[in-house]
């Protein structure tokens, strides 16, 4: 039955609207007293002096103004209350959204897009019953039932203590029964939650699930998913039954003794009848508010279980590495040479029951001690788990060094202001994202609109002129959910040539050459080199094949550098770079013969 504080802090933005909503309320209220007062003045001379003794037009005028007041005063307050929420679930999306992206893609990620597709469309929208209905109810049932109260004890002081003790009756049972509903909308939200998760991933692997024969299964995971889902709405709608029943009945019951006590004073003319009229109109007035905050309240349940996620949400700590008081003055002009001093990473342990204890983070890197000068063209080797999509992401400025410090033109990667680090940096992921969008706003994404010529030959510069002169309408071709028009290397040439085009000094490349054939991958090469005239590369691989623009490599296992040096160096050294050299000759050689 309490306000979220968090909740109210957003109610602020409404305060307008909200403020005249109660208003028009209060209006209403008091039209009805009036209503009451007439209407009771009207019985009791028509019952003591008969019709003929009282001209009934200036008190039928009366109750018909004020009914109409009545009327206007509540529709209009419906109307300012159905808008409430319009805002507050605008500006909730707006904060999640700049969340997500402040938040990076691996905290993201550990939440789930299925979670968070359910929190920012069925979870804000569920926000409606609490901030149209639920909030303004629970202020006009703290002020209506003490204006009503107030009348019937100016007519009746008997009446107005017996209404003040049974009053408070109904938001005392509605507290117990909250808590039980607010535990339910709870596990209903979660339950709500994991139905989409999994609807969203089987959805994503529709796939390879045909393909491997596995939709019947996948048909009974959903389904039984779903009937958790129901199984727990259902529990939820059964306590907001049970209790709307017990708080009809206990409304009723104090209606009842009102009445009771009434008529009995009215039997000995212990009381005016139009005292007693009165009172007895205003009685159910005065629990009808606290009836309809206890329908509301199961109402707006559900929402303020998704809102409580949201804010739990929006309270996470970023997984970037932006310093808030960085300010543009701070960054050099150049990023080179790029340090990294004793940098160690590990992902944060899942959280252990306390018996038990929390188990300490296995380390991705430890202690590395790197460097990255102008010109370069830097190779990252090294087997699957090894690091090198997180030394990369480190470099991006997606994840914070647990231990150790990465050092750019001389200053902390902290101490960069984030847009101005990443706009120095271009980046090509193992698996590039292809936007429902053309050829020219995929290749644009990374900065400032570039004119036709531009882009056809950054297009020509990566081996894709052919492929895009093929498609209906160019570089104005929309590509479809996930690029469904391209080939996955030829996606990963476009996410290149959407790299190429931004105007900056890093270049990293992670797995760029992955599904690219010996053709495409010398076009690669062939970029490589051009760009290491304007900055440097940093290139993750796991084909040797891609060594051989490189002017130094590092060999990665388990987290730490076992190799480090020139290719030339390196092979006369001995070690894992002659071994995989020589094999990979001979493979040419069989490839040859």
């Amino acid at each position: 039955m309490h306000l979220d504080r968090r909740l109210l802090g957003l109610a602020r933005h409404i305060a307008t609207p909200l403020a005249g909503a109660l208003v028009l309320s209060l209006l209403g209220a008091a039209a009805t007293v009036v209503m009451a007062m007439l209407l009771a003045h009207l019985l009791a001379e028509v019952h003591l002096l008969g019709p003929a003794a009282l001209s009934l037009t200036p008190v039928l005028l009366g109750l018909t103004v004020a009914a109409v007041v009545r009327a206007a005063s509540r529709g209009w307050a419906e109307k300012l209350m159905l808008g409430l929420a319009l805002p507050i679930k605008a500006l909730l999306r707006q904060r999640l959204f700049n969340k997500l992206c402040q938040l990076g893609p691996y905290h993201s990620a550990s939440f789930g897009p299925g979670r968070w597709l359910t929190l920012v469309t069925q979870g804000i929208e569920g926000l409606d019953p609490w901030f149209c209905r639920y909030l303004p109810q629970w202020l006009l049932a703290a002020t209506l039932p003490l204006l009503f109260i107030g009348v019937a004890t100016a007519y009746d002081l008997l009446s107005g203590v017996i209404l003040l003790v049974t009053a408070p009756l109904i938001p005392f049972f509605m507290v117990l029964i909250g808590r039980a509903a607010a535990r339910a909308s709870q596990r209903q939200w979660r339950a709500l939650g994991r139905l989409g998760a999994v609807f969203h991933d089987r959805l994503r692997g529709l796939e390879s699930l045909r393909v491997l024969g596995a939709v019947e299964r996948t048909l009974d995971t959903i389904a039984t998913t779903g009937e958790s889902h129901r199984s727990r709405t259902m529990g939820v709608l059964r306590i907001a039954f049970a209790s709307a029943l017990a708080l009809e009945l206990l409304a009723n019951l104090s209606v009842a003794i009102v009445a009771v006590e009434i008529g009995i004073r009215l039997l000995y003319g212990a009381l005016p009848f139009e005292s007693a009229m009165v009172v007895l109109l205003l009685a159910p007035e005065v629990y009808a508010p606290l009836r309809l905050l206890g329908t509301h309240f199961h109402g707006g349940t559900a929402g303020q279980a998704a809102a409580a996620e949201a804010f739990t949400l929006l309270a996470a700590t970023p997984d970037g590495a932006a310093c808030p008081e960085a300010t543009p003055a701070l960054a050099p002009a150049s990023p080179f040479p790029v340090v990294l001093r004793q940098v160690s990473f590990a992902f944060p342990a899942p959280s252990a029951p306390a018996d038990l204890g929390a188990a300490a983070a296995p380390l991705v890197l430890d202690g590395l001690d790197l460097e990255v000068r102008r010109g370069e063209c830097v190779v990252v080797l090294g087997p699957s788990g090894a690091g090198k999509s997180t030394l990369l992401a480190l470099l991006l400025g997606l994840l914070r060094p647990s231990r150790g410090e990465i050092l750019a033109g001389g200053l902390g990667l902290s101490q960069w202001p984030t847009e101005r680090w990443r706009a120095r940096v271009a980046w090509v992921p193992q698996r590039p994202h292809i936007f429902n969008a053309t050829v020219a706003e995929n290749l644009c994404l990374g900065g400032a609109p570039r004119d036709a010529a531009t882009l056809e030959a950054v297009v020509t510069q990566v081996g894709l002129a052919e492929v895009v002169a093929a498609l209906p309408r160019g570089l104005d071709t929309p590509l479809g959910d996930d690029g469904w028009r391209l080939s996955a290397g030829q996606g990963q040439r476009l996410a290149l040539a959407r790299a190429l085009l931004r105007d900056a000094d890093l270049l990293l490349l992670d797995e760029a050459t992955a599904h690219l054939d010996a053709e495409s991958e010398a076009t690669v090469a062939e970029c490589i080199a051009a760009w290491r005239r304007r900055g440097a590369v940093i290139l993750v691989a796991h084909r040797l094949s891609a060594v051989r623009c490189a002017d130094r490599v590092w060999i990665l296992e388990e987290g730490r550098v076992v190799e480090e040096g020139s290719v030339a160096a390196l092979r006369h050294r001995g070690g894992r770079v002659r071994d995989l050299w020589e094999a990979w000759e001979r493979h040419e050689a069989e490839e040859a013969t």
